[in-house]
C-alpha cells in the first residue's frame, strides 16, 4: 500500500523490476527516465560496487500527479544482480507492485520460467503472490 507522509504531504508507491538477466531490466528504466520531463524525475542513483559482496540496484523516482492536493510520487527499483536475494526479499516486503521484465529470446524461457518461480516462492514466503499486487505488470524485450 503506498505510503502517505504528512510531514512533506507526499504519497508514495514503491515499484520493483524483476527478471533474469539481460532482460533489460535496466534498459527499461533509462528509458522510462528519458522519456520524463526533468522537472518531474530524480536522477537515476546506482548504488553498489558490483563485487557481488554488496548487490547494485538502480533507483528513480518520479511524480505521476496529484491526489487530494499531494503528489504521488512512483519510486522504481531495479537490481543488477541476476538472482533474487535477500536484499530484493526485504524490499518484497514493501513493494506496491512488481514489473516483471522477461526475455523474448527462445534460448531465454528456461531462465523467464526460473526467475518467475524465484519470484513466487520469495511472495509465497510473504503470504502473497504476483496477483495479490495492486500492480503487477509483464514487460519482455528482445
Amino acid at each position: 500500500m503506498p505510503f502517505v507522509n504528512y510531514s512533506t504531504k507526499e504519497i508514495n508507491c514503491t515499484v520493483g523490476y524483476f527478471g533474469p538477466a539481460v532482460a533489460a531490466r535496466l534498459r527499461s528504466q533509462q528509458l522510462m527516465h528519458a522519456g520524463l520531463r526533468p522537472v518531474d524525475r530524480s536522477k537515476i542513483l546506482s548504488i553498489g560496487n558490483g563485487s557481488g559482496q554488496v548487490q547494485q540496484f538502480d533507483f528513480l523516482a518520479y511524480e505521476i500527479g496529484t491526489l487530494r492536493g499531494m503528489p504521488f510520487r512512483a519510486h522504481l527499483y531495479c537490481s543488477d544482480y541476476e538472482g533474487i536475494n535477500v536484499v530484493e526479499h526485504s524490499r518484497l516486503n514493501r513493494i506496491d507492485g512488481i514489473i516483471f521484465v522477461a526475455s523474448t529470446d527462445p534460448a531465454r524461457m528456461a531462465d523467464n520460467l526460473s526467475s518467475l518461480h524465484a519470484l513466487n516462492s520469495l511472495l509465497a514466503d510473504l503470504r502473497s503472490r504476483p496477483t495479490d499486487q495492486p500492480l503487477f505488470a509483464l514487460q519482455y524485450h528482445d
